[in-house]
């Protein structure tokens, strides 16, 4: 099993162990001291680039990087590059997103493409006809894409045709802040009002922007990290506000809630198991673990 971390300054790293689950025996405090070893990729294995900005998984197990010169994936030994005049040459797009199968969505400032292993095909999505210029993505359940174009709208999106199906947030109730989510089918959202959650069962406001001692900082909000599980359990990570910095958490039978060690620090990679037990990554070698309901650098 190989562990991906992307440090603060785009550098990738890799901790190599046997295979391993979130949720499996033995815990995953004692197989962080157990049988590990670090390797740093680069442009010598393959990578088009030093700087990676993004990292994702497809549901064959595949690994895809995005980075400054391109998208690549990896076979377990070495990155491949896979060449996309969708995007301007050696420049890769701004977002990946892991579709349903073994694909990756690639959203740039002008285009949108969809990779394979070996190939790279554009996609012009549209709605009622009308072209859709496509600002970012992430899965929601039921193997659909949420998708949010330049003007802010939100749209449903089957992951594959050309056409959206339909719109569930309309541009003048949302910022212009990325979307946030997980496979946990939640999403995060800024809005007007403060931080949004949407799920299967709705839109859940979980913090008020008029409660912050800035209310108009609310047009900065970025959650720098997300995860949810198919419990009803998730955290994220927030950078900004100032007042908001730090974990939050939530359960189906707890209400959203700030972990007070972690104010005024950012995590960068989040992860959680259906159980609850959870893994928040801060650097390369800091990284906090929640088990049996308590967390724990």
């Amino acid at each position: 099993m190989v562990l991906l971390f992307l440090a603060s300054g785009g550098q990738l790293s890799a901790q190599v162990q046997p295979r391993f689950r979130l949720d499996s025996t033995p815990k995953l405090s004692e197989a962080l001291q157990e049988m590990w070893r670090w390797t740093h990729f680069g442009e010598r294995d393959g990578l088009p680039s030093n700087q990676v900005s993004q990292v994702v998984e497809t549901d064959d197990g595949t690994v895809w990087a995005n980075t400054a010169s391109g998208v690549a994936w990896y076979d377990g030994f070495r990155w491949h590059p896979v060449s996309c005049q969708a995007f301007p040459k050696d420049q890769g797009p701004r977002q990946i997103q892991s579709l349903n199968n073994s694909t990756v969505l690639g959203i740039g400032e002008d285009s949108t493409a969809i990779f394979w292993r070996d190939s790279c095909k554009p996609i012009q999505l549209t709605f009622e006809g009308k072209p859709l210029r496509i600002y970012s993505s992430n899965p929601k359940s039921g193997g659909k894409v949420i998708v949010q174009d330049n003007t802010l709208n939100f749209y449903t999106w089957d992951g594959s045709s050309s056409k959206v199906e339909a719109k569930i947030f309309s541009g003048p109730e949302n910022l212009a802040s990325r979307l946030s989510g997980s496979v946990g089918a939640t999403l995060i959202l800024s809005s007007r009002s403060g931080l949004i959650k949407l799920d299967n069962s709705g839109a859940t406001t979980f913090l008020e922007a008029n409660k912050l001692k800035d209310p108009m900082q609310i047009s900065a909000l970025f959650v720098r990290a997300s995860a949810g599980n198919r419990s009803g359990s998730g955290v994220i990570s927030i950078a900004f506000p100032q007042d908001w910095i730090g974990l939050w958490e939530w359960s189906k039978t707890s209400k959203f809630q700030q972990l007070p060690q972690s104010r005024g620090q950012v995590a960068r990679q989040l992860a959680i198991s259906d159980n609850g037990d959870s893994l928040a990554v801060y650097n390369a070698t800091e990284a906090w673990l929640k088990e049996d309901g308590k967390w724990s650098p």
